[in-house]
């Protein structure tokens, strides 16, 4: 069983994107789990970009690209450190490898 691979999202839909596409083009992405980790917006300004991020990382285009897809949206900002050190413990609960 391949790691899953843990990946992290806030506000930068262009790096989003990029990161999406490139993970999809592995070999073996069709025989991994991919978690995305989506942190709220810390503040009004970061609500639109936060929103539109999650509408890209909720295209059913990235189910067709891994074995399961998996979105973890939070409902606070945790901050990058935190948003890191829970997801990452979080899913090795589960597996004893990841991708991050």
């Amino acid at each position: 069983m391949n790691a899953p691979v843990v990946l992290f999202v806030y506000s930068r839909y262009d790096h989003t994107k990029e990161v999406l596409y490139a993970l999809s083009k592995n070999d073996e992405a069709r025989n991994s789990d991919l978690y995305i980790f989506s942190d709220a917006a810390k503040n009004d300004a970061a609500v639109e970009k936060v929103r539109h991020v999650r509408d890209l990382i909720h295209d059913p285009i990235w189910k067709d690209c891994f074995q399961n897809v998996y979105i973890i949206e939070r409902d606070r900002n945790f901050g990058l450190a935190k948003s890191i050190i829970t997801g990452v413990s979080d899913i090795l609960k589960k597996y004893k490898k990841v991708i991050v």
